[in-house]
């Protein structure tokens, strides 16, 4: 059945791209928030744009005074949605694996998934304030990235407090 609807498939999506493209030459100007972005509108609509990157307080990130020196810190931490595409089960398999503790902060639909995936080391903080967030970069090792993001504001702020991110030489 499926090999029957997949030339229409094809053909419908021919044209919709043929649309897409007609709409996209109306705008004025096109904004992008990355590199990544503009890259992709220049690819697809031929089209330059602006880049206005999304804004990152960074001063709250900042962290003053640690007592904890990065050789004596334990874990990674990871900020984000907890989603398929964020594949934040591509670290918790693997540092599970290593014995290697995590601390995830952030919610999502995959939470229950990567409970089940999660060796005992990987702990679960769930959503915290700016404030906690802080608070757990002062202890961790470093922040992990898994996925290729457009323009990810967590590792910029990881970054303000000192970590250093280990993801894609990609997005």
């Amino acid at each position: 059945m499926k090999v029957l609807f997949r030339p229409l498939v094809r053909a419908l999506f021919a044209v919709l791209r043929k649309i897409d493209l007609q709409a996209s030459q109306s705008p004025d100007i096109y904004i992008a928030n990355s590199r990544e972005v503009q890259a992709r509108i220049q690819k697809y609509y031929k089209r330059d744009s602006l880049i206005i990157y999304p804004p990152v307080d960074t001063e709250k990130y900042k962290i003053q005074n640690t007592k904890y020196k990065v050789s004596e810190r334990s874990f990674y931490v990871i900020t984000s949605a907890l989603t398929p595409f964020k594949r934040v089960d591509i670290p918790v398999r693997v540092l599970s694996k290593l014995g290697i503790p995590l601390k995830i902060i952030g919610a999502g639909s995959q939470l229950e998934e990567l409970k089940r995936l999660a060796g005992p080391l990987v702990e679960f903080l769930g959503r915290l304030s700016d404030e906690e967030v802080v608070e757990v970069y002062k202890q961790a090792r470093g922040f992990l990235m898994p996925q290729k993001e457009d323009a990810g504001i967590a590792p910029i702020e990881a970054m303000a407090a000192g970590l250093p991110v280990f993801g894609q030489a990609a997005g």
